[in-house]
């Protein structure tokens, strides 16, 4: 019905997952067969040189628990500030406060312990079977005996079931990659600090180690088109001069401009503000224009691509040589990747239209807020009835992404050595952060109002 020191935090995040019962409540509670196990160790030693006296038993297993119960209490202090504690503040958990024990209702394993401590203390109140041992030795090396004889019975007594075995370790295993990977965070944290990296460098970092499904097609593009030339130390990343950034509100979608041409981003830029409706209307065209000239181009690569493909597909497939199979399976993986780059980037195109056609629509009504247009719909047939699990899905990634990234900021903040004007920039895009963090909470709210609603009227 007891558990011995549970852990603080346990059951309140997987860095430190609840043992099931009836194992014991702390994985350290089983090296308290250490004292007996040394103090053993330590009288056969001095059996074997000849030197036999009573008591020494008892009295080097009482050394040693002491020693080692020590040595285990400052492990775990450490282990939870230097780990665990950090976990849940980032992650925005309060840990319970600590406790020796606790009442779950179920005899297990520490039950065995306690008792066996017990029963070894009462046994030392008898002074006769230990007249060569005297003071704290002899209580303490008899609760540690008993202790451990508690231990084994618990073993043998309770057992426990292979599959909830199986499922505390993984468990276990989790939370020890958890705490592996704020190691290797830390690390990598100092050495940016070390090599000084820019703004860029450091939001960088964080997209990358935290939100790898935020690092976006458009991205790998800059990458790809800096070649050798890219450096990465760690998880810094430098763009080569000749791919440049646009200014947000350039133009209707944000892009940059590499290699002497400008490429869009499938992204609405809500900085873009036209002189006048008739001039935004106006970009708006030449911009749906020059992304047709572009996707008419990428269309016929594609097709091309897509007949060359075929056709190296059709040798393959009646390919006897292993070893020149293997190389054709090769190539074939390759131009298979860039026959669907090409279709992403005309869907990308695609989107882009898409969106600047709305625009147009949407300004000619302008200055009318009466007058809304909406899109005409297909496949959706009533609204209200349609349930927007996939968008909430995404929406409550995002947030959860965010902030975990707001967290890992904090985190870095907390323990590199930044310089100043590093740490003053990385203060100032947390900011930004947050808000996008409350703006992504409302969004949430939201969608999850419209599929309650949607679940209702279904």
């Amino acid at each position: 019905m007891t558990r011995l020191f549970p852990p603080r935090g346990e059951g309140q995040h997987p860095v430190v997952p609840r043992t099931p019962e009836p194992m014991n409540a702390n994985k350290r509670t089983v090296e308290v067969f250490a004292g007996p196990l040394c103090g053993f160790t330590y009288t056969i030693l001095r059996r074997l040189f000849g030197e036999k006296k009573p008591g020494t038993f008892l009295r080097s297993t009482a050394v040693c628990a002491v020693v080692c119960a020590s040595i285990d209490c400052v492990a775990a202090v450490a282990g939870y500030r230097t780990f665990t504690y950090p976990i849940l503040k980032r992650d925005g958990i309060e840990p319970k406060p600590y406790r020796l024990w606790e009442n779950n209702g179920q005899v297990g394993r520490d039950d065995c312990v306690l008792a066996g401590g017990i029963l070894g203390t009462l046994v030392a109140l008898r002074r006769r079977p230990f007249q060569s041992v005297v003071g704290w030795r002899r209580y303490v090396g008899a609760a540690s005996c008993g202790s451990t004889a508690g231990l084994l019975f618990g073993y043998l007594r309770f057992p426990v079931e292979t599959e909830v075995w199986k499922l505390y370790l993984q468990k276990d295993h989790d939370a020890t990659g958890m705490k592996m990977q704020l190691i290797q965070d830390r690390q990598t944290a100092r050495q940016l600090a070390k090599d000084k990296p820019s703004m860029m460098d450091w939001i960088g970092a964080f997209l990358r180690s935290w939100m790898p499904e935020f690092t976006s097609r458009e991205t790998e593009t800059i990458d790809q088109r800096t070649g050798s030339g890219a450096k990465r130390l760690g998880f810094q990343i430098e763009v080569e001069d000749h791919v440049r950034a646009l200014p947000l509100g350039t133009s209707p979608h944000p892009g940059y401009i590499t290699e002497g041409q400008t490429k869009f981003l499938p992204r609405a830029d809500y900085d873009w503000e036209p002189e006048s409706v008739d001039e935004g209307i106006k970009v708006l065209k030449q911009h749906i224009e020059d992304l047709q000239q572009k996707r008419a181009a990428l269309a016929k690569e594609a097709e091309y691509t897509w007949l060359d493909l075929a056709k190296k597909e059709h040798i393959f497939y009646y390919e006897k040589d292993v070893e020149t199979k293997d190389m054709m399976k090769r190539e074939l993986e390759l131009l298979s990747g860039i026959h669907y780059r090409h279709w992403q980037e005309i869907s990308d195109i695609n989107w882009m239209i898409a969106d600047s056609q709305k625009n147009i629509r949407q300004s000619e009504l302008f200055p009318s807020e009466a007058a809304v247009w909406l899109p005409q719909l297909r496949a959706l047939s009533n609204p209200t009835q349609h349930s927007p699990q996939a968008t909430l899905k995404h929406v409550r990634e995002h947030w959860e992404n965010l902030k975990m990234i707001i967290a890992k900021t904090e985190e870095v903040l907390l323990v590199a050595n930044i310089p100043q004007d590093t740490r003053e920039a990385l203060k100032a895009e947390q900011e930004g952060m947050r808000k996008n963090l409350k703006a992504t909470e409302l969004l949430l709210k939201e969608y999850e109002d419209k599929v309650k609603e949607a679940e209702k009227n279904g």
